[in-house]
């Protein structure tokens, strides 16, 4: 048995994680130049890298795959490189309506309605109070994430209000006032176990 280990032996490398042990090897040094299809799935795994990297305290947190031996992150990593990268004149993005900051079994936002405010640098969120159907509970949960593409700024904030409360102000900092921004909202359940499928606004 391999145990608790965690570190490099030779080529490998060894860490624990929530599921068990991970093994990986490290990769083999090139001088070799990538090819135009190398290239593009690089250029690809950085877009997708540079958008998750920000957010893995919160998929920690709030991304249950439904596979239990994958973790979040690679389960969010894997979802983003089938799902939410798009390529326009040869050049790769996150395409932020497919995006997801958080998953699970827990009933997600119904009704969702966003409206800023530039005076007073705020978002407010109404919503739906839903928790009478399946899978859903008054307590949960709000987690709301802000993502501003000009200066790649992103602002996420949990237990924010709850599924009954109906509805609840973001403050943002002033130097969001003049940019566009990209917003999510999930749920994660009161024992911060489960969580839902975000949802664009």
């Amino acid at each position: 048995l391999i145990g608790e280990l965690s570190g490099r032996a030779g080529g490998l490398v060894f860490k624990t994680g929530k599921n068990g042990n991970y093994v990986s090897s490290l990769p083999t040094p090139t001088t070799k130049k990538p090819s135009a299809v190398q290239q593009l799935q690089r250029n690809k795994m950085s877009v997708v890298m540079d958008f998750l990297r920000p957010l893995q305290f919160l998929i920690k947190e709030a991304y249950f795959p439904f596979q239990q031996n994958k973790s979040g992150f690679h389960a969010a990593k894997s979802y983003y490189l089938k799902e939410a990268v798009v390529m326009e004149h040869e050049t790769y993005s996150v395409h932020y309506p497919k995006a997801l900051v958080s998953f699970g079994d827990v009933l997600g936002l119904e009704g969702l309605h966003i409206v800023p405010d530039a005076a007073t640098y705020t978002v407010a969120l109404q919503w739906s109070d839903n928790s009478h159907q399946a899978m859903a509970a008054p307590d949960d949960k709000l987690l709301v994430v802000c993502y501003a593409p000009d200066t790649q700024e992103l602002f996420y904030q949990t237990k924010v209000a709850e599924r009954a409360d109906g509805q609840v102000s973001i403050a943002l900092d002033a130097s969001w006032q003049s940019t566009d921004i990209h917003l999510w909202a999930g749920y994660q359940g009161a024992d911060q176990l489960r969580a839902s499928p975000s949802t664009y606004g």
